[in-house]
């Protein structure tokens, strides 16, 4: 913890994006219900379909996906177009259960060395996620 803490005082970084989005599950679980795969083939990557079905909650999982993406998103700036693309990130989940973005290789070059920071969290209603955009 300590030497976070002294990470977090030594590093100075400058945000220049950041997006929140919030979603309710049921939603995305009506959408889901309503337009099937050609929705899921629409946003995620088959990698991203696959990994959510095979989760203990499915819709969940794709919930948070897309609460993720429309913060980077609104992160860029560009909303979903320009430098953003539904199929052009990938939400990638640790062992542990901690989000992150694999990004196209275009997407990422547009970063230019910056980082992209993602938190999510959930409750049994609701998804919130968070995107930071920070360079040195």
């Amino acid at each position: 913890m300590a030497e976070h803490q002294d990470r977090l005082q030594t590093t100075t970084h400058m945000i220049v994006g950041i997006g929140i989005d919030t979603v309710e599950i049921e939603r995305i679980r009506h959408t889901i219900d309503r337009f099937g795969d050609r929705i899921l083939k629409k946003l995620f990557t088959d990698e991203e379909i696959r990994n959510s079905a095979a989760g203990q909650d499915p819709v969940r999982q794709f919930a948070v996906r897309f609460a993720a993406k429309e913060a980077l998103s609104k992160a860029f700036a560009t909303g979903n177009s320009g430098d953003f693309g539904w199929k052009k990130v990938e939400v990638l989940f640790s062992p542990a259960g901690v989000p992150s973005f694999q990004l196209s290789r275009l997407t990422g070059m547009k970063l230019n060395g910056a980082t992209v920071h993602l938190s999510a969290s959930t409750t049994d209603k609701e998804v919130v996620a968070t995107v930071i955009i920070a360079v040195k």
